[in-house]
């Protein structure tokens, strides 16, 4: 993960552009958790471009039990025509 031992020689860099209220935001955010603007925004890069599912979504594996519904179950009800209002 980003800025925990990584030697600054082995990163890359990107220029992005944000709008003012962006930057502004991100700052404020990484300001709540007590990280600089660039960690901030490269944590989130590496998010996004990560091929694994984050800790918290592994951690449901099996919360929903046996009453979950089967994959093709699902499959069915996305083909059924939804109620909608008369123009």
């Amino acid at each position: 993960m980003w800025g925990r031992g990584i030697l600054f020689a082995m990163l890359e860099t990107i220029t992005i552009r944000v709008s003012p209220e962006t930057k502004r935001r991100l700052a404020q955010a990484a300001q709540a958790r007590g990280v600089s603007l660039e960690t901030l925004v490269a944590e989130a890069l590496e998010r996004a471009a990560s091929s694994e599912w984050p800790e918290s979504v592994r951690q449901l594996v099996g919360a929903w039990g046996d009453d979950f519904p089967e994959p093709e179950s699902l499959r069915r009800s996305l083909e059924q025509e939804s109620h909608r209002e008369q123009p």
